[in-house]
């Protein structure tokens, strides 16, 4: 089953370990088992942790910096993509694509030009907030009663900055992930953007009281602007009333979000490489584990197909630029 993905922390890893490597590593993901386990795109975030890393912009770069130069090792197994254009070449030439994202605006440091020069590097999509308020809004975390388990009414929204962000990314055509962003950040964007949103790793908040989760409102809100919501593979997000193993979850999640909204919101945002091992899916050799849940749980193979790879594939199609950036 072709698998695309929407969220993962590798770039990090690589990074921080920098005697490491793309191809073969002991990291949840690298670019072996992604061939073994036919995938056509990866999403990789640039991610940072402000705390450990205050210079954000300058951090991100050599960041970049570092997964390019792992990129230029493998042209024949995986290619960066900016466009449709080169999804179409990557497919043909069965090449794994690539494509990039910052999770956490505040890389940008509240300057316009920021975004433009990441895009221009190729950047695609922007995961707005982190655990953290940034120049753009404020994360779902800061407003979280954890002994209520319901979040605070006193959101603050998109910030001045926010809203400028936000209309430069559809002049663009970059994608807007609101993993991470409050709810009141969420329906801001959901209000004032024409252009393709995402929650790229997030889940159920019905079914798992978490702040990193979705609401059945935003859900329905993600769905009706025709945007996607990829399922997070970290245990605190998919824990459920009746223990289980995670696979299980995960179709348990699928499948509330599906009768919510049906099929074609739905794909994964794994998160791997920004979340702790786990004995139920320890890497991406997994993705066969919950496809096997998915078929358990009554999902038809279409429809598995759909998750697996085909929402996502259409989704980024649409909105995608379509011809070559330079």
């Amino acid at each position: 089953m072709p698998i695309i993905d929407l969220h993962c922390d590798t770039i990090m890893k690589l990074y921080e370990n920098q005697n490491s490597n793309l191809l073969e590593n002991h990291f949840q993901i690298d670019l072996k088992r992604l061939h073994q386990n036919d995938f056509l795109l990866q999403t990789f975030a640039i991610f940072l942790d402000k705390q450990q890393y205050p210079q954000r912009k300058k951090t991100a770069l050599h960041m970049y910096q570092r997964f390019i130069k792992e990129l230029e090792k493998y042209p024949a197994t995986i290619g960066l993509i900016k466009s449709q254009t080169d999804y179409y070449k990557n497919k043909a030439k069965k090449r794994i694509s690539a494509l990039l994202t910052l999770e956490e605006g505040g890389i940008l440091e509240g300057n316009i030009e920021n975004l433009e020069e990441f895009f221009q590097l190729g950047v695609r999509l922007i995961t707005l907030t982190w655990n953290y308020p940034n120049e753009i809004g404020t994360p779902n975390i800061l407003y979280w009663d954890k002994e209520k388990q319901i979040l605070a009414d006193n959101q603050t929204g998109l910030t001045k900055f926010g809203f400028t962000c936000i209309e430069k990314m559809n002049d663009l055509q970059m994608l807007i992930d609101l993993s991470h962003a409050s709810d009141q950040v969420a329906k801001d964007v959901l209000a004032s953007s024409a252009q393709g949103i995402v929650a790229s790793h997030s889940n159920a908040r019905k079914l798992t009281p978490h702040p990193r989760n979705l609401s059945d409102e935003l859900i329905q809100k993600i769905a009706d602007k025709n945007g996607l919501i990829g399922i997070n593979f970290f245990d605190q997000f998919l824990k459920l009333k009746q223990p289980t193993d995670l696979p299980t979850a995960i179709s348990e999640h699928l499948w509330y979000m599906y009768r919510l909204v049906g099929e074609n919101h739905l794909c994964f945002g794994s998160d791997f490489d920004g979340i702790p091992v786990h004995p139920d899916l320890s890497d991406v050799n997994s993705f066969s584990k919950i496809i096997q849940a998915l078929k358990q749980k009554g999902f038809s193979t279409r429809q598995i197909e759909k998750i697996s790879y085909q929402n996502a594939e259409n989704f980024l199609l649409h909105y995608l630029p379509k011809g070559e950036v330079k």
